[in-house]
């Protein structure tokens, strides 16, 4: 997996992101179309499908840097995805 893909794609989300720091916590989590996500990077977008964890920990941790201005040390700040195909063996959480 790719940190700076991500942190490209979450580049492209600054206004969304600009949003959840100007109104944390009432705002703490960024809205992903998986349908967006796979047409930036297939391959990073079947990584969210066989390997959640590590890809939505990555999301989080950059989310978390990239909202600095959130007042606290403990920022709580979530990625959530949505459009996510269902195919039996697997789900996203």
């Amino acid at each position: 997996m790719s940190r700076n893909k991500i942190e490209n794609f979450l580049k492209k989300k600054s206004k969304e992101i600009s949003k959840i720091a100007e109104f944390y916590p009432k705002k703490k989590s960024l809205f992903v179309d998986y349908d967006e996500f796979s047409g930036y990077d297939i391959n990073l977008a079947e990584e969210l499908i066989t390997k959640p964890d590590e890809v939505i920990s990555t999301f989080k941790e950059l989310l978390e840097e990239m909202c600095v201005s959130v007042p606290g040390e403990e920022r709580d700040i979530h990625v959530r995805f949505f459009n996510i195909p269902r195919e039996e063996g697997y789900t996203v959480r």
